[in-house]
């Protein structure tokens, strides 16, 4: 019976996971566009109508499936003690993935740039890969958590 709950709890982890990335792909979508504006002085502008599939591709949904899924074996296998630290740092490297590999993509688009007017970049929305910056960004933010678990595996 306890293993029918265990099981349970990390499918329902995976769910959240899906939930949560279909419910905040705009939402990252934005970010996203407003770090290569920041991260480029403002040197990158966007044209073309903005639509996102995010919600419908499944490397982006499987992602956070597999970090909400990480975390809640991490959960259920050990306790709970430092259960915040752990999720702050599991959300810290997300978020310093995120803005690191959109700077460097943006920079790197504007330094390869040789038709810019006055060095101003002007992107489709398409030229961005939102889903393999959120993905790596996910799934590097989940190493921690996966290194954890094989130790703790090992241990027992």
């Amino acid at each position: 019976m306890k293993k029918f709950i265990k099981i349970n709890i990390n499918t329902a982890f995976f769910i959240l996971g899906i939930t949560v990335a279909a419910y905040s792909s705009t939402f990252f979508s934005d970010l996203i566009m407003n770090l290569y504006k920041w991260s480029s002085n403002g040197n990158i502008h966007f044209t073309g109508k903005f639509i996102t599939f995010l919600s419908f591709n499944p490397i982006y949904l499987l992602s956070f499936g597999f970090s909400f899924l990480l975390f809640s074996l991490e959960i259920t296998t050990q306790e709970t003690t430092n259960l915040i630290k752990k999720l702050f740092l599991q959300f810290s490297i997300f978020i310093l993935m995120l803005v690191c590999i959109s700077s460097f993509d943006a920079i790197g688009k504007l330094a390869s740039c040789t038709a810019c007017d006055d060095g101003i970049l002007t992107l489709n929305f398409n030229k961005i890969s939102f889903v393999l910056i959120l993905s790596i960004s996910v799934l590097c933010s989940s190493i921690p958590t996966f290194v954890r678990i094989i130790r703790n595996k090992k241990k027992s």
